[in-house]
Formats: structure tokens, C-alpha cells, sequence
């Protein structure tokens, strides 16, 4: 005998989209955070990276089941992520000119 699900079964699960917001969320964090804190700026290039795969993923999905008219913004969005990683990856890499923030004179 199959079993029923209740109509509340499915509250406990994350839609697919709370995830995808989540990522997009942490990946605009790791792009500003290792700048503005002057710690690990690699972080910087890997967080470009993670939403460039992202970015992709959501232009072959948009184009596949949607509309190939509303995959510009993502498309748009891969390209600005991809200019970011190539800039700190080969242009100027965070790394060779961050260093800490001397102390301040008579402290």
C-alpha cells in the first residue's frame, strides 16, 4: 500500500533557489571581504571562479527550459565574474601587493 504524504511533507526541504541564493550570497561576500580585510586574497579569484560555474550553469538551464531572452543576465553575470578572476589571476594578483597594514607612528 503506498503511503501518502502529508500536505506539509515538503517544508523541510530548501527549494532549489534558497540554495542557489545562498552561494550567490557567499560568492558576493568572498569577492569583497579578502579586499577589504586585507586577508586571504586568493579568495578573491576562487569566489570569482565558484560564480563564473555558477553563472554558466544558470545560462545552460535558462536556455534549456526557459527562454534564451532572459539568459542574458546570467550570461552577462559569467562575463563579468570570468573579467574578475583573469584580472586576479594574471593582471594584478591580489597576493603580490597586499600586505598588512602598518602600525600607526607612536603607538
Amino acid at each position: 500500500m503506498p503511503t501518502q504524504l502529508s500536505p506539509d511533507s515538503h517544508r523541510h526541504q530548501s527549494p532549489p533557489s534558497l540554495r542557489a541564493e545562498s552561494i550567490e550570497v557567499l560568492g558576493a561576500v568572498g569577492l569583497i571581504l579578502p579586499v577589504l580585510l586585507r586577508m586571504l586574497p586568493f579568495l578573491t579569484l576562487w569566489a570569482a571562479v565558484g560564480l563564473l560555474v555558477e553563472m554558466v550553469a544558470a545560462t545552460t538551464f535558462t536556455l534549456i527550459y526557459v527562454d534564451a531572452s532572459m539568459a542574458v543576465f546570467p550570461l552577462v553575470a559569467a562575463v563579468l565574474c570570468a573579467f574578475v578572476a583573469y584580472g586576479r589571476w594574471r593582471v594584478v594578483p591580489l597576493g603580490s601587493r597586499m600586505h598588512p597594514t602598518p602600525p600607526l607612528a607612536g603607538t
